[in-house]
């Protein structure tokens, strides 16, 4: 276990508010923690689609994943805040969003094609992990 002295001190504050349709991520320094700065993304905008979209090879996230929902509606995992949680409620919110990516009866994300699989599953966790990981990345950036 790590002791206090041991643990790097906090240097900026990070906040995400993560909504079914956009995402938008705040942070501020240590030195000024009320003076509170809204990131913005790779394209310069403050708001970024909370999406995940799986294409041959890459996984694009944010903007460009939702660019890429009307070329290929069932690669693109859309409204991930929504399938979190329990089944039922997942499946529920699957349906109420008329999602167009594939969910499995298990409460998975797929089958879909990616990296040289057909029959890739993922769990929502999953996404929302490589989402999370994009979107601090705005914040270091920004404070």
């Amino acid at each position: 276990m790590a002791t206090a002295e041991a643990l790097a001190p906090v240097t900026t504050f990070v906040g995400v508010d993560l909504s079914v349709s956009n995402t938008v991520v705040s942070c501020s320094t240590a030195d000024e923690p009320t003076a509170v700065t809204v990131a913005v993304n790779d394209v310069s905008n403050r708001a970024t689609p909370a999406a995940v979209a799986f294409d041959g090879k890459l996984r694009l996230i944010g903007d460009p994943a939702d660019a890429k929902m009307t070329q290929m509606p069932k690669q693109v995992v859309t409204a991930l805040p929504a399938v979190l949680g329990t089944l039922e409620t997942a499946k529920a919110n699957y349906t109420r969003l008329g999602c167009l990516f594939s969910f499995t009866e298990d409460g998975q994300i797929g089958p879909m094609s990616f990296g040289g699989r057909e029959d890739l599953c993922l769990q929502p966790a999953s996404c929302l992990a490589a989402l999370l990981q994009r979107l601090l990345s705005f914040a270091a950036g920004g404070a």
